[in-house]
């Protein structure tokens, strides 16, 4: 085989690797012209990427960027098992977890070797479906459309020393695997988002209940003060807060978060 003909099939080997690694299907595609480029852009419904076209023979690849925004003390019994004291916080606690720590499609998840005790934080989720930013709170329920349970993991003793030191959380809840998502639920066939029962079982048994009802800071304001800061875009997360019953997760445990009657979460600790 010829040199020049080795490296157009190397090349194309390459391509169908990366394609493959990011889910995305390439508009055309041709061996013998390969172009690669990364783009912040996504799709206005977060279900597939875009590819632009620039000519018959150009492969584009594009990366999804997305962020993950999660809400702390959100409940006001969590708060007294968290501090011993019943209060809401004069503004949300916001912070934000890496791309990496995203955690899917019944993966299991894997505990860290040496961040200490690892606590599961069962909490709605929801899905953000259009750009905005400054976004009136009257109009924020315009932007997400699906509803699902996710797990806030904590490397708790890890965090009560953050907290003392008054420094952020993102070392403690932003680890590989923390932010277990389940299968989202469209929010059309769902009844208020600001009633909605979920509950998180280890083993079989029921450790965590809540409901949506009892959040010290609603989901519409929740997402007017985050846009306030941020630009919200498609595809972003937002971890709502978890209700009193967090506890420790070992290896073996099973977990399954339920919306409602439907079991959108299902993986295992190993």
């Amino acid at each position: 085989m010829d040199y020049s003909r080795r490296k157009r099939l190397c090349r194309l080997k390459r391509s169908y690797i990366s394609t493959s690694f990011l889910g995305i299907k390439p508009c055309c595609f041709c061996p013998f012209r390969l172009k690669v480029l990364s783009l912040p852009q996504q799709h206005e419904c977060a279900k597939e990427p875009v590819l632009p076209r620039s000519g018959p023979c150009f492969l584009y690849i594009i990366f999804k960027i997305m962020k993950i925004f999660a809400v702390g003390m959100n409940y006001i019994l969590h708060n007294k098992e968290l501090d011993g004291a019943l209060y809401k916080p004069e503004e949300p606690v916001i912070f934000t977890k890496a791309d990496s720590s995203l955690l899917k499609d019944r993966k299991p998840f894997f505990m860290p070797d040496d961040l200490g005790r690892i606590d599961y934080e069962a909490e709605l989720v929801v899905r953000i479906c259009r750009l905005g930013k400054s976004i009136p709170q009257r109009f924020a329920h315009r932007y997400y459309d699906a509803v699902t349970v996710g797990i806030d993991f904590t490397a708790r003793e890890l965090q009560r020393k953050l907290r003392d030191e008054g420094k952020p959380w993102e070392l403690c809840k932003g680890f590989d695997g923390a932010a277990v998502i389940g299968q989202w639920v469209e929010k059309e066939k769902l009844r208020d988002i600001q009633a909605l029962r979920f509950r998180l079982d280890v083993n079989g048994a029921t450790v965590q209940e809540g409901c949506s009802a009892d959040m010290l800071f609603k989901v519409d304001e929740l997402i007017a003060y985050i846009s306030r800061w941020f630009t919200l875009k498609t595809g972003d997360l937002l971890y709502t807060g978890t209700p009193a019953g967090v506890g420790p997760v070992n290896i073996g445990d099973r977990l399954e978060g339920w919306l409602e009657e439907r079991k959108v979460l299902e993986f295992n600790v190993k």
